[in-house]
């Protein structure tokens, strides 16, 4: 492996790497199948957006508060803007017609300094 590089390793912290690099590849095994993405929070290697969250809720979320935890199901008649308090919280709001909104984008396309 030494001869794949570029330079000549020179010893001391290089030499110290390469062998703990040359020691870590040695455990290393390649499968000659196609290459394929697999999600390895469940044991099928399949991606689910629940397990993902499962996964967010359990390392930032307290095990005991359930009451904070992603509830499904809840409806909310109406929300206003948390930036102007004038509009509905949603998602064209928020993004379009809130004034916070407008003032951002017409300073990132040079409308206003």
């Amino acid at each position: 492996m030494e001869s794949s590089f570029s330079w000549n390793v020179r010893g001391g912290i290089e030499q110290h790497t390469l062998e703990e690099l040359t020691s870590t590849l040695e455990t290393v095994s390649l499968s000659n199948s196609s290459d394929r993405w697999i999600c390895d929070l469940t044991s099928d290697g399949v991606f689910r957006v629940k397990e993902v969250r499962n996964c967010i809720d359990d390392i930032f979320l307290p095990s005991q508060v359930i009451d904070t935890r992603w509830v499904r199901g809840i409806n909310v008649d109406y929300c206003v803007c948390p930036i102007c308090s004038t509009g509905e919280d949603e998602i064209n709001h928020i993004l379009f017609r809130c004034d916070l909104a407008q003032q951002v984008r017409r300073r990132i396309v040079g409308g206003e300094n």
